[in-house]
């Protein structure tokens, strides 16, 4: 169909939702795949407009092979009931298989009536996409908290100038968000509301906590919000990934057009003042707007506004301002590494992220030693949790200094080693001076530069291993027993060995009943000594 041939609007809005928790195979049970689908059922009705008789729901015993497939036929390819201008959201919240054929590695949803091992009772994500295909929406968006990577998509693009709305709309779009990629294990817990991640931060983003420059919502700031949340999550181990599927011409899924608010004259009129200064200035007082959440009308504004001036404003240095505060107020969102000729879909295993009591911490000890900064003497034994570090308070470390950025860097253990990912901050993260580009492995002794603080990573054995010297004293075993991991305490003051420590109380222990009374017989001397003086005046 021709661009020529839709409208700058939505007709009508459609959703499958399908959440399994439970399996008749013998797979690991979920725990919030069905809730998370009645809460986004209702997010879409209450926030977004949609009707309930639109919005089809499949749960459980009830999202069999053929309820999936019979709902991509009916309603959603009937050109009588899904028409040219609505859009369809596509919602699938389960297990995901991989299979290895001679075509590749296949990867699927898993419906509830799956036998593991038979392909042919699975749902592969190719298929997904033709089925996508058949609908004559011009917008279709797969929104898949599964473990899935990025598939099927139609070439490199990057998000470029912000496009009117009407534009969006005049074309095709197929796009899809998953929970994470092909390696990573997708979390069933620890999100908003006692969801998962993915479906926790996807309902806080449709409700208003995603950016929407302009006041639109459209799914591109979701993807590029749903990884700035998920992946610096204190608990997460995977990262949202977005990208366009075949059948895409340049359109984007709008959630909602949102009210803006008009700014203030003077603010608008230091923003097209002729001052260098002044507009610079200007940025300042747009960043602080769009910060504020109190004001999300005048937010998406001043989001607009510093927008226009990277793109049209003719001195560098207001550019690079207006770049660098959106740079810190819109997550980046990564699209995707495309391919043409195949369709490539991949799945992690079946693993279930359940929250484990008692968990083992890796036998390594490591401490971050602050020598530098607001926290400088301080330091942070890093246990099984990533440590974030950034200027805002919800941070694991808090520098409160202004080249910290609101979430700077992410410190983890895994299984290979400590590493350090720095987030997208302005003023980058740095390793023995050189600037982190990726996550990076950390040694023993390395120097992290994270804004104006600099920490220095310390390894330690386990506590249980025998330590060089001899036994540890019990009051210090005492004490590093009572200190809570993850938490800022005082750097160790460096102490005697245990064998020089002893000696030296042993050594005084046989003088004292000499050193006494030679103490005593000297203060008698000097106090005589003192009387002498006076009474000769």
């Amino acid at each position: 169909m021709s661009e020529s041939a839709y409208t700058p609007e939505y007709r009508n809005s459609w959703a499958l939702l399908i959440g399994i928790d439970d399996y008749q195979a013998d797979l690991p049970p979920l725990n919030t795949a069905a809730k998370g689908v009645r809460a986004l059922a209702d997010t879409l009705q209450t926030e977004l407009g949609f009707k309930p008789e639109h919005i089809i729901v499949l749960e459980n015993e009830a999202a069999t092979q053929r309820a999936i497939r019979r709902a991509f036929t009916a309603p959603l390819s009937r050109a009588n009931k899904v028409g040219p201008d609505d859009r369809v959201v596509i919602y699938f919240g389960g297990h995901g298989l991989t299979f290895d054929t001679a075509e590749g590695e296949v990867g699927c949803i898993a419906p509830h009536d799956i036998e593991p091992g038979f392909i042919d009772t699975a749902i592969p994500m190719d298929e997904l996409t033709r089925l996508a295909n058949r609908i004559h929406a011009k917008h279709v968006l797969f929104l898949l908290d599964a473990c899935f990577s990025g598939f099927a998509t139609t070439r490199e693009a990057s998000a470029g100038v912000e496009r009117q709305v009407q534009d969006f709309l005049l074309r095709p779009a197929r796009q899809v968000i998953t929970a994470g990629t092909r390696e990573q294990t997708v979390s069933d817990y620890w999100g908003p509301g006692g969801h998962s991640l993915f479906t926790g931060f996807l309902l806080e983003g449709l409700r208003g906590a995603a950016p929407a420059p302009g006041g639109v919502l459209r799914a591109f700031h979701l993807a590029g919000y749903l990884q700035d949340q998920v992946a610096q999550h204190s608990r997460s181990l995977q990262t949202p990934q977005y990208a366009a599927l075949l059948g895409s011409q340049g359109g984007d899924f709008i959630f909602s057009v949102r009210d803006v608010s008009d700014l203030p004259d003077w603010l608008l009129a230091l923003a097209h003042s002729a001052d260098t200064t002044q507009r610079v200035f200007a940025v300042g007082q747009l960043y602080k707007l769009a910060e504020a959440e109190e004001s999300r009308a005048q937010s998406a504004q001043a989001l607009v506004h510093l927008q226009r001036m990277v793109e049209s404003d003719a001195d560098e240095m207001v550019r690079t301002s207006a770049r660098s505060a959106l740079r810190e107020l819109l997550p980046v969102t990564t699209i995707v590494p495309v391919t043409r000729d195949k369709l490539f879909s991949t799945s992690a295993g079946l693993e279930v992220d359940e929250p484990e009591e008692g968990a083992e911490e890796a036998e390594l000890a490591v401490t971050l030693l602050v020598t530098e900064g607001p926290a400088s003497g301080q330091r942070l034994t890093v246990g099984a949790e990533p440590v974030t570090i950034g200027r805002t308070a919800d941070n694991t470390l808090t520098f409160a200094d202004a080249m910290t950025s609101r979430r700077h860097a992410r410190i983890e253990r895994q299984a290979d080693g400590l590493w350090v990912t720095d987030l997208g901050s302005t003023n980058g993260t740095f390793v023995n001076g050189k600037r982190v580009e990726q996550p990076r492995r950390l040694e023993e002794g390395d120097r992290v530069l994270v804004g104006g603080s600099l920490l220095v990573v310390s390894f330690a054995p386990p506590d249980d291993a025998p330590v060089a010297g001899g036994e540890e004293p019990a009051d210090r075993a005492i004490e590093e027993a009572e200190e809570p991991a993850g938490e800022w305490q005082e750097v160790e003051q460096v102490e005697a060995p245990p064998g020089a420590g002893s000696d030296a109380r042993t050594a005084f222990d046989k003088n004292k009943r000499f050193l006494i009374p030679a103490a005593i017989a000297l203060a008698l001397c000097l106090m005589a000594l003192c009387l002498l003086v006076l009474l000769s005046y």
